[in-house]
């Protein structure tokens, strides 16, 4: 989600408009702290219709068929997207 360069997908939320939802998992090597943070630097300084949510499983917790799923982070996951749909997208 973030790296050196313009193409960087995190450079990419201003210009979105729908909304946005991230779930950032703990101890993700692939989205360390600080790019969590700078993702939400830019949410926050862009104006984008985004919501973040920090959760305490592991990287790949919405696969049922993973080592690392977590049911119940999955389902509130799941939920939080099916409501931003009815709200931004079937309005």
């Amino acid at each position: 989600m973030v790296w050196e360069g313009d193409n960087s997908p995190h450079r990419y939320i201003p210009r979105v408009s729908g909304a946005l939802y991230f779930a950032f998992a703990a101890n993700d090597e692939t989205c360390p702290d600080a790019h969590k943070a700078l993702i939400e630097r830019t949410i926050a300084e862009s104006g984008a219709r985004a919501e973040t949510e920090h959760y305490t499983a592991a990287h790949g917790w919405t696969f049922p068929t993973r080592w690392c799923h977590d049911p119940a982070a999955a389902e509130h996951a799941l939920a939080r997207v099916l409501a931003l749909f009815d709200r931004d997208v079937a309005s």
